[in-house]
Order: structure tokens, then sequence, then C-alpha cells
């Protein structure tokens, strides 16, 4: 597994990569001070996650996370400062699919790196077993994942895809936020409501033609959201 850290601390990159190594003796880290560098190097080195440090003053943690989301579906997990929960909210905004706030202990990090892991084998998972998905103005190609809405590409975080899916199995059928939590993030998150709250808004804006009363995407107030959508076919 090869890690990329983004953060003017070199000492934080290497309590990173001693961390990782308890659990996965093979990592490589590949570290960053600089925003640009660190972008340069998700090209150079295909690495299978991103840790940016939104507090390193030299790296602009918010414009890098939003442009590396911009321009890769690399899984990225978000180092805030304390447990602020604008810190949080501000990320997700940006693209980040995870958040850790500082300091923060080697358990924290093992869980979130698993939880990412798999979520990208869910990824890898559908992609060998495609299934396409069609419903009214929805179209998703789950061989590329691409997603459609009237014919119009829509790009998605691997995070929202996800979930988006996760629904979409569960058509018409509502889907309590522990189990979306649990089954997206792991039981870690299973009380995170505040974090699958900002994901499904991020979604309804994507794919709701009026995100304030959505049609698709349907809350079910105190359990969790439903898929909606009518001749569904896979």
């Amino acid at each position: 597994m090869k890690v990329l850290v983004i953060s003017d601390s070199e000492k934080l990159g290497q309590d990173v990569s001693l961390t990782l190594q308890v659990r996965w003796r093979d990592v490589i880290l590949v570290w960053a001070a600089q925003g640009k560098k660190g972008i340069d190097l998700i090209e150079a080195e295909q690495p299978d996650i991103a840790i940016v440090d939104l507090g390193s003053f030299d790296i602009k943690g918010l414009d890098t996370l939003s442009e590396i989301r911009s321009l890769f579906d690399l899984p990225i997990i978000a180092l805030t400062s304390g447990s602020d929960a604008m810190d949080k909210v501000r990320a997700l905004e940006m693209g980040a699919d995870g958040w850790i706030g500082k300091p923060f202990m080697p358990i924290e990090l093992l869980a979130e790196v698993n939880a990412m892991l798999r979520r990208c084998s869910i990824l890898k998972f559908q992609h060998n077993h495609p299934l396409p998905f069609v419903s009214d103005k929805l179209t998703i190609n789950c061989a590329t994942h691409e997603v459609y809405v009237s014919g119009k590409s829509v790009r998605l975080t691997p995070t929202e895809y996800n979930i988006l899916c996760h629904l979409l199995k569960n058509h018409a059928k509502v889907v309590t936020h522990r189990s979306l939590l649990d089954n997206i993030w792991g039981p870690r998150y299973t009380k995170d409501t505040g974090s699958l709250k900002e994901y499904i808004y991020r979604l309804r804006s994507k794919l709701e033609d009026d995100p304030e009363n959505p049609r698709m995407l349907v809350t079910e107030r105190g359990i969790g959201y439903k898929f909606v959508g009518a001749d569904l076919t896979e």
C-alpha cells in the first residue's frame, strides 16, 4: 500500500508511516511539504490514499484538497484541527472522503485508513461485477463508475458513488442512518449522521432537479434515506 501525506510537518509523515506499519508492514510513504508537489506526486507515484493536513500553512490545505478532488478519484483523508464541526464540514465540502482531528490516536488513523480500503474494495467489486442502472433521468455505468443525469455526465467522489450504489441496491426501501454509516464508513461512524447528511446534500445537488425538494433521494425523517425511481432496470 502506498500512502501520500501532504503536510509541512515531516514528523507527521513519519508518525503516519510508523502507525500504518503496525497494520500494513509493506506500506510505502510518499511525503510532500507543498500542495503542488503533492499533486505532482499523485500522478507520478499513484498512491492508494492521500492524507492532507489542512492545518499546514504552506500547503493551503483546503485549496489543495479541492484541486486533488477535481483531478483525481483518489480517496482522501483530511487532518483537521481538533474536532471542530465546521472544519469537518468544510473538509467534506471540498472533497474529503473522511477526516481525523489532530492530535489523533494511532488507532483512529488505522481505523480510518482501513475503512477507506474497505470502500475501495467495494468499488473494485462493483467494477468486476458491473450492473448498469437506469431510472428516469439517472443512468449509472457501473463498469466505469460513470453517472449521467439527463444524458449529461456528473462527477461523483468515491464516497458519493458508494452511497448512491448502496441506496440503489435497496431501491424503494428505507436504508437506516446506521446501516448506511456502517456499510460506507464502518462501525466507528454509526452515530456520525452529520457527515452522512452532508454527503446526501452533495448528492442531491448533483443529481436532483430541485435539491430542496428531492424526488430520487428521499428522507425518511429520523430513520434514514431511500432511493425512489420509476422503471428501475438492471
